[in-house]
């Protein structure tokens, strides 16, 4: 039954586009030496990129982080490429099934979902409690330099499973127990443990503490390293696409 479940999902993930699911119009060339990165969603469903790698558009376009990607030859990491895409007239759906199908037809993109047994980190509260101040505002907003952390009405789920493994780069569970929302304040010195290529501009300079001090200590929480099963994407096919 299980080999039966992952056959399916791999002929999902790896057929084509489904009918309306898939860009009308779409572009695609390598990136000027001196591209900078971004990637934006306009009005009705135009999606932009420039240069961005095909490891980032995947966990765009899946939801991933860049932890969760594995397999690949090495320009799926290294190319750099401009992208102008945009359904038909009138589109409404999923911008992520569009990028997927894009991936699909203009790289030959296959992959595959499995659970794999990774190193990851618990996030709890720590001894004497959360040093968070609730925000009930419903305005949403974080900011992630190298070496500090701001945001306003987080989640404890959103802190762990989306900001935590952006500086951490490793899969973190959310074993608070703590609902609502909080703004929050983190500083710390960047060292081999929080990679310190986020960001464009260096925000925090004097000596600090270290990052796992940090969110014990502002922030009463901490990080647990243990070892559980982990989703990731397999990827099984792929080809550079030829330039439009």
């Amino acid at each position: 039954m299980i080999q039966e479940r992952t056959f399916l999902l791999f002929c999902l993930l790896s057929a084509g586009p489904l009918p309306g699911q898939s860009f009308e119009v779409a572009s695609i060339k390598p990136s000027p030496p001196d591209s900078h990165t971004e990637t934006r969603r306009w009005p009705g469903g135009r999606f932009t990129a420039s240069g961005v790698t095909l490891r980032a558009l995947i966990q765009r376009a899946y939801e991933v982080q860049d932890f969760q990607i594995v397999g690949g030859p090495k320009w799926v990491d290294n190319d750099r490429f401009d992208i102008e895409a945009k359904p038909a007239v009138g589109w409404s759906g999923d911008l992520h099934l569009l990028i997927q199908s894009f991936l699909a037809e203009r790289f030959h993109l296959a992959i595959r979902r499995e659970n794999r047994e990774l190193r990851r980190y618990v996030l709890s509260v720590a001894k004497g409690g959360i040093r968070l101040t609730p925000n009930t505002s419903g305005s949403q907003t974080w900011t992630l330099g190298i070496g500090t952390l701001r945001g306003e009405n987080i989640s404890m789920e959103m802190l762990a499973t989306d900001l935590l493994q952006k500086v951490l780069h490793q899969p973190v569970v959310n074993q608070t127990g703590v609902s609502g929302n909080f703004d929050l304040k983190l500083a710390w010195t960047p060292d081999e443990t929080t990679p310190a290529d986020i960001g464009s501009q260096p925000s925090f300079s004097e000596i600090g503490p270290s990052f796992f001090t940090a969110i014990r200590e502002q922030l009463g929480l901490q990080l647990t390293p243990r070892r559980g099963p982990v989703e990731v994407l397999i990827v099984d096919s792929v080809e550079r696409p030829s330039e439009n």
